[in-house]
């Protein structure tokens, strides 16, 4: 399959998100509002074609990690769900989000935070 591009994320991806740089791929962030965790999909998107791409980055990686009071990353929450770039990595990510998302609940349920 042909490399991801930019534009192929923005209909999947909803309000909310904040798009930044790491390494040379687009990270996309969501901030959880009840929960202090962002969560983060690395796309694999690569922004400089002409740079060697990061390590991992030949599939999409969603995950979740621990924000504190400050609004920075604190640590890991959630381990990453990885999703092969195929004819269905639009699907696939989605169902990625989802099962790290509840992930996210019921480990903020079993710590009493929310």
């Amino acid at each position: 399959m042909r490399e991801l591009t930019e534009h192929d994320f923005k209909p999947l991806l909803k309000k909310g998100y904040e798009q930044n740089l790491t390494g040379n791929e687009y990270v996309y962030d969501f901030k959880l509002t009840d929960v202090p965790v962002m969560m983060k999909i690395l796309s694999s998107v690569r922004v400089d074609p002409s740079r060697k791409s990061n390590k991992g980055s030949h599939q999409i990686r969603v995950f979740a990690v621990k924000v504190g009071a400050d609004g920075k990353i604190c640590g890991g929450y959630i381990r990453a769900e990885h999703v092969t770039i195929d004819a269905y990595w639009r699907q696939n990510v989605s169902k990625a989000y989802i099962k790290v998302k509840k992930q996210v609940y019921q480990r903020a349920r079993r710590e009493r935070i929310i």
